[in-house]
């Protein structure tokens, strides 16, 4: 156990991945016995005037927004398009691209801002309405190839050498999307089965195929496996289930999705010099020669889906999956010409358990899937899986207990520095102020939290870990820490009835309103690759584990408030808890982990989401606040906040008094942005970098938020009682505002502060 430097601050030690993160406080011996890891002050997402959705800001440095590309593409000349069928394209899709900047100085274009701040513009999100059906629907059998056609698309089933071809046909282009197994120019990257040999050879045919309403199924088969593929129709989507199910060998089967022209030529997704795919989670400035994806959860992959764009043209695919666990991958290289394999993405599909992948299980898996062909004519390089947003929080919620509860956006996590506790001073200004979360707190209308392992055994339990609730990285061997201990799985339900009923100071485990349960990563943070549990026994994969821990310890009815820490976020144990963390922000001095592009890419996503299915995702910006160069990331975090509206905690183990300027400006910011302790951001600001994006904009904000130095000009397009300018930086901003009304203001707004014009 270390003991952080300086007195009065809190106390902490921080890793990534798998970490020994903290013992308990016992207070009967006012002993610090954790070693925290903080979280939060919940910046909320704004909610538009319906609860629905969230607006970004115009930042723009010319304060402009990139025009469509010139002329629509020409309605599809497919001969197997029937007369009757309409080309009514679709409706703008897609928010505009943001360039994830890694400290708020690089350019970038936030979605455009609505007339009224608190209804966001819609028109370019590409908003699905799930479950609306198609207004027709007809199969035809052209002998052996199929052509489901339906409102806005249709799909073509046909054999293409020795597999089958998918050909997905919007009718406001020619270009199509292509979907059927991976011809790879690496043969171990295609289809193998339980033992690496390859089956890439294999033909597989359409072997039958029927229609119920509006679910028409294909089962695509050999002597070796096969996929029931069963397409459920709606009008701006189809829904993909794929049933895997073993034959004469248990395989993994590599399937490939890419953008193509009529002549099945694939589009390069970097021809412009810009990246035109975007998986959420994964930073925006991955370049094109590292993967992304991977198998889900991964600590880059916040949801399994991706959205990809032909450069210059109008057409877009999202697709994604509701399982928790799925593959989803780029580059993947198909043999041939393809442009380059970071145009094309793949999944995989086999048996699948603890064991990720798991062929030699043998058993029949099924994976759901979302896939919506979309029209884009906002000119940016991508999407960000607008519809897969609307899509995907009832199908978990549907699985799971969701929650969204309003937070307000400033929390407190502390032990009392080296003797526990707070003094006068301090508590008084933590229990008075709008703060949700507070440990040690004596307000009974703040969540008072315990921290807690779920891995390991109580501190002071001095059994051996019972085998059946280890996690085993190999048939028969235990994970073991270098420290010696051995890992429990969640996916035992004795290991979590342990964790929850079986403490070894249950007074002391139950005396808190919330808990913080550290160590819910799905991954192993020695080589980042999924956790498999050798030991599994029920079926539950280990995010499951976590998941069911999450449920379990709200249906215990100890705790009304759950915090988890995967390292990052996964969209299904985000969904069920009430807050989750991102593991850190800006890299600094003594904590050197940058995750800002992985935020800033989440974010992206989780802002498409609607209000009842929206997480609260936490990233904390560990701080020396004795050292000026870090609080550069201290600026950096709050603004990021206030831009991309993740939720934040300020962590420095320095004394109180240093942290006190920076806890006073994110309440000044927070407060003017609407919220209260139960209240969510009711008040989107504009947000502004001067140091980058020039230092004048036109908004119909109520509310600006700043940084750098400088000089600040802002042109107030809609009538409000007041105007708000929030300062993010060290020194004073002037400020010339221009009023709806023609009148002009001139001021100065303090360092670190916030000012309200009239």
């Amino acid at each position: 156990m270390s003991i952080a430097p300086g007195t009065g601050g809190p106390v902490g030690v921080i890793g990534s991945g798998i970490k020994r993160a903290g013992r308990k406080l016992r207070r009967t011996n006012v002993v610090l016995l954790i070693m925290i890891l903080t979280i939060s002050s919940l910046v909320p997402l704004a909610l538009d005037g319906n609860g629905s959705r969230m607006s970004g800001a115009v930042i723009n440095s010319d304060n402009t927004l990139p025009t469509a590309p010139d002329g629509p593409d020409a309605p599809s000349s497919d001969p197997e398009t029937s007369d009757d069928q309409t080309s009514e394209p679709s409706d703008p899709t897609s928010t505009p691209d943001s360039n994830s900047p890694s400290s708020g100085s690089t350019e970038e274009t936030d979605p455009p801002e609505a007339e009224d701040p608190s209804v966001p513009n819609l028109s370019g999100d590409g908003s699905i309405a799930p479950g609306a059906a198609s207004s027709n629907l007809t199969v035809q059998d052209n002998g052996g190839s199929y052509a489901v056609c339906s409102e806005k698309y249709k799909i073509v089933i046909a054999q293409s050498g020795n597999s089958v071809s998918y050909v997905i046909s919007p009718y406001f282009t020619s270009d199509v999307i292509k979907y059927g197994r991976l011809n790879p120019l690496t043969g171990n990257e295609g289809t193998v089965d339980e033992y690496g040999n390859e089956l890439n050879h294999v033909t597989t045919s359409i072997t039958s195929w029927g229609q119920d309403g509006n679910v028409i199924w294909f089962v695509e088969g050999c002597p070796q496996y096969s996929l029931r593929h069963e397409f459920t129709i709606y009008r701006d989507y189809f829904e993909l289930d794929v049933t895997y199910t073993p034959g004469s060998s248990k395989v993994i089967t590599t399937y490939a999705i890419s953008l193509n022209s009529a002549g099945g030529s694939y589009y390069d997704m970097f021809s412009d010099g810009r990246d035109h795919r975007y998986i959420p989670g994964t930073p925006l400035d991955t370049p094109k020669s590292n993967g992304i994806g991977g198998w889900y959860p991964c600590y880059e992959v916040f949801a399994p889906a991706f959205d990809m764009r032909v450069p210059g043209r109008t057409l877009g695919v999202e697709w994604g999956f509701s399982d928790e666990k799925a593959y989803i991958w780029s580059p993947t290289w198909v043999a041939g010409s393809p442009v380059d394999g970071a145009s094309v993405f793949s999944v995989k599909y086999t048996s699948t358990a603890g064991v990720l992948p798991d062929p030699a299980l043998g058993t029949s898996q099924t994976f759901h899937m979302f896939v919506r062909p979309y029209e884009y004519t906002d000119g940016e390089a991508r999407g960000y899986c607008s519809g897969y947003a609307d899509w995907i929080g009832p199908q978990i919620a549907s699985e799971w207990t969701t929650v969204s509860t309003p937070q307000f956006p400033l929390s407190f996590y502390d032990f009392g520095g080296n003797d526990g506790q707070w003094d006068s001073a301090f508590r008084s200004f933590i229990e008075s102020s709008p703060i949700l979360l507070a440990q040690l707190s004596n307000n009974p209308d703040q969540v008072n939290w315990h921290y807690k392992s779920s891995q390991r055994l109580d501190e002071g339990d001095s059994r051996v870990m019972p085998e059946e609730w280890r996690l085993y990285d190999s048939p028969g061997h235990s994970y073991v820490l270098s420290d010696g201990d051995i890992l429990g799985t969640t996916s035992s339900a004795a290991f979590r009835h342990y964790l929850i009923y079986e403490d070894m100071s249950n007074d002391w485990w139950w005396s808190s309103t919330g808990v913080f349960w550290d160590e819910t990563n799905s991954w192993f943070g020695e080589n980042n690759l999924p956790r498999s549990d050798y030991n599994h026994r029920n079926g539950d994969f280990i995010l499951e584990g976590h998941m069911k821990l999450v449920e379990e310890t709200r249906a215990s009815g100890k705790f009304s408030f759950i915090i988890t820490n995967p390292y990052t976020p996964s969209i299904h144990l985000s969904m069920v808890s009430d807050l989750c963390l991102f593991e850190g922000y800006e890299p600094v001095s003594y904590y050197g982990d940058n995750l800002v592009g992985t935020v800033q890419s989440t974010m992206l996503f989780v802002n498409q989401m609607p209000a009842q299915y929206r997480p609260h995702l936490v990233a904390y910006q560990n701080y020396n606040a004795d050292l000026a160069s870090d609080q550069a990331a201290v600026y950096s975090a709050l603004f990021g906040s206030a831009r991309y509206g993740f939720n934040l905690d300020l962590l420095s183990y320095q004394s109180y008094s240093s942290q006190m300027h920076n806890l006073n400006m994110a309440i000044s910011m927070y407060t003017a942005m609407g919220a209260s302790r139960h209240q969510d951001v009711t008040n989107w600001p504009a947000t502004i970098d001067l140091r980058s994006e020039g230092s004048s904009l036109e908004t119909d904000r109520q509310m600006v938020v700043a940084t750098g130095a400088g000089t600040l000009s802002v042109t107030f397009t809609h009538a409000y009682d007041s105007y708000t300018v929030s300062n993010i930086w060290g020194s004073p901003l002037n400020v010339h505002l221009t009023l709806p009304d023609g009148r002009t203001i001139s001021g100065t707004v303090p360092a670190e502060g916030t000012a309200s014009f009239k």
